[in-house]
Formats: C-alpha cells, structure tokens, sequence
C-alpha cells in the first residue's frame, strides 16, 4: 500500500520546464571599439598597435531583475513557482497556469523592450569623395563607432639605458591615428517621439613624414609624422524621423564643404499587457554627459580649460523609484510593500499602479524636456567654418589643427665610465580648439589657436649632446557669448577674428 501511495507521488510532481529569459536579459556577445579620442590627439608617443577596446554592455534588464520581476508577478497572482538559472535559461517547475504566466511575463519583456531600439542612417558628404552612408540599428543609450580608423607606427624616441661602461639606446614605437569615424549614442525622448544624439566626429589623415637627425653616434633618426584632424563633439534633440546636421568647411585636411547627416528613427512606447510591468526606458536621463579631455596645444602650452569636471545623471531609475517610494509612503504610510524593480536605464512599475506611472511620466518628461533643449552653433575663422548643434548640459567642441612631434631637450644618462643622451619628444598642436556651453539662454564660448611660425635647430655643436628643434610658438585666447538674434560675438582680434553666432536646427 505505501509502494502505490509513493509512486502516485512520484507521478504527480510537476516537471523541470526550460524558459528563456527575455531577449533584454541576454548580454550581447563583446565587440571591439574603437577608443574615443576625447583629447583630439592623433598622435601617441609612447607606443603603437594598441588593440581596440572590448565592450560588453550590460542588458537592459539583468537575470536577477527577471527574477524580481517573476518573483513579484507570482506573489500578485497567489502562484508559487520554483526556479533555477542555467547556462542562460530558466528552469521552472510549478503548476501549468504559473508556468503559463512565467512565458506569457517573457513576451511581455521582449514586446516593450524591442520598442527601445533606433535605426540610425549617417550620410558623409565631403568635397571631391563619393558620398558614405551608414545604417545601424541600436538599442537606446548604447554606443556604436560607425566609419574607420588606421594606425602607422613610426619612430617616435629612443630609451637610454646606461651600466658601467656600456649604453644602449632602444627605439620606441609610436603610432599616428588616422581615419573618419563617428562615435554615436542615441537615446529616445518623449516615449520615443524624439530621439536625442551625443556624437564625437573625428577625421584625421597622415600628411609628411620628417626625419630628424640629432647626428649623435648613440641614436638613430627621428620620425616625425604630420597628422591633420578635425573634430567636433555635438548633441542634440530632434523629432523621430528627422535628421541632425554637422557642417564643415576648409576644416584641416577636409578642404572644400562636409556635411555630416545623423537621421534617427525611434519606435513609440509598446503598451504592456493588461497585468503586466509597465517599462520606462530612462536612458537619456541616467547617461551622465560624456567628460571630455582638455586639447593640450603642446610644447610650452597647456590647456587654459584645467581638468574636466564628470558631469552626473539628471535622474536614474534608482532615484527615481526612491523618489515615487517615497510619495507612496507619505500618502498611504509605510507598511505597503514596494514593488518597483530597476536597472541601469529601465525602471518597472506594476501596470495596476496608474499613480505611480504617472507621476513617474511627468518628472521624466519635465527634465527632459529641459535637458533636451538644442541650439546650433556657428563658427568662422577665415576660410574655416563648422555648424554643428549643443544641447543643455552638454559641452560641444570644435578642433581642426594639424599635429606633429619634436625633439625638444635631452636628459642625461650616466654611469661611472659612459654618459649618453638621453631624448625628450613631445607632441605639438598648430590650430583651433573651441568648446561651447549652453547656459541659461545663450551659449558661452572659450577658445584658443595657436601657431608656430619657426622652427630652429641647434647645432650638435652648440647643443653639447645632439640636434635640438626649437619651435617659436604662439597662442591667442579668447571667449564669448551670444544667443539668438544677437550679432556674431567676435573671440579673437588679432586680425584672424573667430566669429560666434547662434543659428537654427
């Protein structure tokens, strides 16, 4: 009799079942990107082939957020249901109607998520080049490198090791970086009405090679590239569907007109099911702005901009459910049990709380609609010109110079019966580097350009240990401001005036 009792059991016990998590919980596989350079600096004097950058983004909605997420849907609807992550399924067991739920809880996910993705086209049309199109599809608040980007190694020094009576003098490799290439990062506004866009273009091409000869028995020659580059930081909002555009003329090695077109198209908000988790896709708001590095002139320059300050996130998910927590416990006391669950950039509300996603709404769409606020930019420098949009609480830039090396000075490595000198190379900017703030009304401009009109060389002979290059150099600083309407406020006097108005998108 207890034979038959445990075998029924045995029977009746319910079935491991295998569930795939949403397609917003599987990380996507690490591609490699190319590095932004945030300091406009093409040329690196310290070493060469450096690999690209493995990125591995983290899923919108995490496996241990599933989790919470299934954990609370189960508890609303009185279901137990016992789980296990394996290798990247669920497994589940309980009755047929929770694993039902558990499924039907998935496709919700994959329905609301797949709305967060933008097509992106990016058109580049410069003088004298066939036009170059781009066509991406992204996630909201990922970043993607469209375009491409070349290295060439060069001779850039020579490292001095000294012992007793022996000395060594070893080359060090160098790269200059060249290529045109676009880092891209969309996120959606307005529940997907309009798309905002952060964007570094950056074009950069290798013009001469130099050699310099110190003409000293212990190194051998210098290599001294020439890069030309022009970049430009901008962001902007825009209706979906519609395009940004960056414009240049007669910028470094880009003669002639460029024009750079980003059209994005973003997918309205996905309505959830009718018990389901209602997602609010907050990734503008939870990007910091992008931190950028202060353009180093070089030689006897510095950047008069010092250190960047990291800009924060105007609101995350995280802050945000403390926030609607907070009002909760304030109008029905503090025993309810909180049932928000967060990511990095989702946040996800029980579809039965219509308070809460409202006023969850409202903040979201009050800061962006401040923090989406655009305006273009103009800038013109003699024949140069660059047209590009800056949105509040971002910082634009505009840089377009050429860059090069020199060896400037000498160390002295010695030991008890041998001396040798030792080389200092350092990398020079010829140019204009101009960074555009939006404050209040108007944007605020802090610019600089400098030039080197000369360059001596001192003899082996009056230099004691080697050739020395003695670049003259000169710099001119200026800053401005102006709104719209205003005239174009002038930055710089000096008979190559920089003018600065602001135009329309």
């Amino acid at each position: 009799m207890l034979s038959i009792l445990f075998a029924t059991t045995l029977a009746a016990a319910p079935e491991w079942t295998l569930i795939a998590f949403p397609r917003a919980s599987r990380s996507p596989g690490p591609a490699p990107m190319e590095a932004v350079l945030l300091d406009a600096a093409h040329l690196d004097l310290d070493g060469a082939f450096r690999p690209a950058a493995l990125e591995i983004p983290e899923p919108a909605i995490p496996p241990a957020i599933f989790q919470q997420m299934l954990d609370e849907t189960m508890r609303q609807r009185g279901f137990k249901l016992e789980t296990r992550p394996q290798a990247g399924l669920l497994l589940a067991r309980g009755d047929a109607a929770a694993i039902e739920v558990a499924r039907a809880l998935v496709a919700d996910l994959d329905r609301q998520t797949a709305a967060f993705e933008i097509d992106l086209e990016v058109t580049l049309r410069t003088a004298g080049a066939p036009e170059t199109k781009w066509r991406r599809r992204v996630t909201a608040g990922s970043e993607v490198f469209l375009g491409s980007r070349a290295s060439r190694p060069f001779v850039a020094g020579f490292d001095v090791q000294v012992a007793q009576d022996a000395g060594q003098a070893e080359p060090r490799i160098g790269s200059a970086i060249s290529g045109t290439g676009l880092h891209l990062r969309a996120t959606r506004v307005a529940g997907g009405s309009r798309v905002f866009l952060e964007g570094v273009f950056d074009s950069a091409a290798i013009g001469a090679v130099e050699n310099f000869d110190p003409e000293t028995p212990d190194m051998g020659v210098f290599e001294q590239p020439r890069v030309d580059s022009a970049q430009i930081v901008f962001s902007g909002a825009m209706e979906s569907g519609g395009a940004l555009e960056v414009r240049l003329t007669d910028a470094a090695h880009l003669a002639g007109e460029s024009l750079l077109s980003v059209r994005a198209t973003a997918r309205p908000d996905a309505a959830p099911s009718n018990d389901g988790w209602v997602l609010l896709d907050l990734a503008f708001t939870s990007l910091a702005p992008r931190p950028l590095v202060p353009v180093e002139p070089g030689l006897a320059f510095v950047s008069p901009g010092g250190e960047p300050e990291a800009g924060g996130a105007v609101l995350t998910p995280a802050t945000l459910a403390t926030l609607l927590e907070a009002d909760r416990a304030a109008s029905e006391g503090r025993g309810g049990r909180a049932t928000l669950v967060w990511s990095r950039s989702l946040l996800a509300i029980p579809r039965s709380d219509t308070a809460r996603i409202e006023s969850a709404r409202g903040l979201v769409r009050v800061l962006e609609e401040a923090r989406a606020t655009t305006q273009r930019a103009n800038l013109a420098c003699g024949t140069l010109r660059a047209s590009f949009p800056v949105s509040m609480g971002r910082t634009a830039r505009f840089t377009a110079g050429a860059e090069r090396p020199y060896l400037t000075d000498y160390g002295l490595e010695v030991a008890p019966q041998i001396w040798m000198p030792s080389p200092r190379v350092e990398r020079s900017f010829d140019g204009l580097s101009a960074e555009i703030s939006f404050v209040g009304t108007s944007l605020a401009l802090e610019a600089w350009r400098t030039t080197t009109p000369e360059v001596a060389v001192a003899t082996r002979e009056s230099a004691q240990m080697g050739r020395l290059q003695l670049p003259r150099r000169t710099r001119v600083t200026g800053s401005g401001r102006t709104a719209a309407g205003d005239p174009p406020a002038v930055v710089f006097d000096d008979g190559l005036a920089l003018t600065f108005t602001v135009g329309a998108l």
